[in-house]
């Protein structure tokens, strides 16, 4: 009996430090880490943050997915600048939750006219029954044939603090459009 108590304390401490184990996270760097913003988010985990440096990157139709915070590396719009080329939407946010996009400016972004409704909408940044916040974010030059050139929410919530809007255009809500959702 003596033997299998040191091997049954043995065990119960393993399972304590499991048990407190702390969550860890990374910082992905675009572009030293991932060579752009979308290898960024599909390299990331819940939890991760994707830091973009100060520069012009030029992609369209990004998909963020949950629980990632994107940002620039110096947290300022002026710093990091997507410009989607008129070639497609800037980014979609399609049910997704948990999301944190700051100091990113959104540009050139335009939503696709032959889509059905929502995809009409939301030239630069699109949420469709997501959840999330946008801070410290501006929105330049994006169309929409519908909803939302710079920003539409739909089926879904944001929290907005200190964003921008500037020449965006659309059908109804030039630079921003809440459908069925909630921005705040």
């Amino acid at each position: 009996m003596a033997r299998l108590t040191p091997v049954l304390l043995i065990f119960s401490f393993l399972g304590l430090q499991m048990a407190t184990a702390p969550a860890w996270s990374r910082t992905w760097h675009v572009p030293a880490d991932a060579p752009t913003i979308q290898a960024g988010i599909d390299s990331a985990a819940v939890g991760d943050t994707v830091q973009v440096a100060c520069g012009t990157y030029a992609e369209h139709d990004i998909r963020m997915q949950s629980g990632i915070c994107l940002r620039s590396e110096t947290g300022e719009p002026g710093c990091v600048r997507i410009d989607a080329l008129r070639l497609g939407r800037v980014m979609t946010c399609d049910g997704v939750t948990a999301v944190n996009i700051a100091g990113i400016t959104f540009a050139g972004g335009e939503a696709p006219s032959g889509d059905v409704a929502p995809g009409r909408s939301g030239g630069g940044l699109l949420l469709w029954n997501s959840a999330g916040t946008v801070s410290v974010c501006a929105f330049e030059d994006n169309r929409a044939d519908d909803h939302g050139g710079g920003l539409a929410v739909s089926a879904g919530s944001v929290f907005l603090a200190d964003c921008t809007f500037v020449d965006n255009t659309a059908a109804r809500g030039g630079g921003l459009a809440c459908q069925a959702g909630a921005a705040g």
